[in-house]
């Protein structure tokens, strides 16, 4: 973390001299701050870390090209009380389908941004930004689709608008064998098997809106609830493996169950649609668990590489009258280029 304050320090400080200094001194200034970013993060990258277990690449820069499949579920089920006294429920399902995507990813020894756009399934598209040192990985994603196959009464003329925001990271304490760079960014390669056990965080915020007018029979079936934002923060522990079985391959795997110690749900009302007590109504604090898993399958050439990749997440949010569960996974194929 103190390597990301660094950086974060030095960049800053190129900023404040570029708005006070005239352009060719400007210029020379911001280069030899980048330089000296690029020269700490390449000292820094491999430092206390066994070479024989770990090898860096020569070329520091990499661009990639991916393509995923992907899918993302949120199920909803509401309690309610009829006019005779007798209990029932129901349930719901929006999904953005088993959709396709396209994209790309640019980085410098493990820091990068990434962005794909969905090809087919629900119009969506996915900002991510990574940072992976010697003893932790760090991720940041924008989810943003509209689902057009819900899963209800009748089928709804306007997709339904789900926005999600996912901000994870892990502290590695093998980080002397095992690098977590080698699985998920290529920054490093793995030469020899080592595992580590982990700990994380993990916090998650999605909005589903429902509010499009045609969508009024979901609402009302729904207690009248048009709108539902739920924000969870999570810790956890677990264990990551990657198994070089031959020269150049790697395997890795990731899983960690987590504690979800803050979790609030929003329910927005609409009362056009259903009677309700309040047009808002946010939920008390209540303990729940997700599960984190990754895994990898990569293959390194001395400038390309080729890697498989996959996530699954699963978040429970409500209440004890609404409540759900949401589920996330992508898994896509990337070939990369470093120089």
């Amino acid at each position: 973390m103190n390597r990301v304050v660094i950086i974060f320090l030095m960049v800053l400080q190129a900023a404040q001299l570029l708005a006070q200094q005239p352009l060719p001194k400007l210029q020379s200034t911001l280069k030899k701050s980048l330089d000296k970013v690029e020269t700490y993060i390449d000292s820094s990258t491999v430092k206390n870390m066994d070479l024989v277990y770990v090898e860096e690449p020569e070329r520091p820069w990499a661009v990639e090209l991916r393509t995923d499949a992907n899918e993302t579920t949120m199920k909803m089920h509401n309690d309610f009380d009829f006019a005779d006294g007798t209990h029932g429920g129901i349930n719901s399902t929006s999904s953005n389908g088993f959709s396709m995507s396209l994209g790309a990813w640019v980085g410098y020894r493990g820091y990068g941004f990434g962005w794909s756009k969905e090809l087919t399934g629900g119009d969506g598209s996915t900002f991510s930004l990574s940072a992976s040192g010697r003893s932790y990985g760090v991720n940041f994603r924008i989810r943003s689709y509209n689902s057009n196959m819900p899963e209800f009464m009748t089928s709804t003329e306007n997709p339904i608008r789900v926005r999600s925001l996912f901000l994870d990271g892990y502290y590695l304490f093998n980080s002397k064998r095992f690098s977590y760079a080698a699985a998920y960014d290529q920054s490093l390669i793995q030469r020899l098997s080592a595992g580590t056990p982990l700990v994380g965080a993990m916090y998650h915020h999605s909005r589903v809106n429902y509010t499009d007018g045609s969508n009024w029979d979901w609402a009302y079936y729904m207690r009248g609830v048009s709108k539902v934002k739920f924000t969870q923060v999570s810790v956890g522990a677990g264990y990551a493996y990657n198994w070089v079985p031959a020269h150049g391959w790697l395997f890795s795997i990731l899983a960690m169950p987590m504690l979800t110690f803050y979790n609030r749900t929003s329910l927005y009302y609409d009362n056009t649609v259903a009677e309700t007590p309040t047009e808002e109504y946010t939920t008390p604090n209540k303990l729940t668990w997700n599960f984190n898993a990754r895994a990898a399958v990569v293959y390194n050439w001395p400038r390309f590489y080729l890697r498989v990749y996959g996530y699954f997440n699963r978040f429970n949010y409500g209440t004890d009258d609404v409540w759900g569960h949401l589920y996330d996974w992508k898994v896509y194929a990337a070939l990369g280029f470093r120089f």
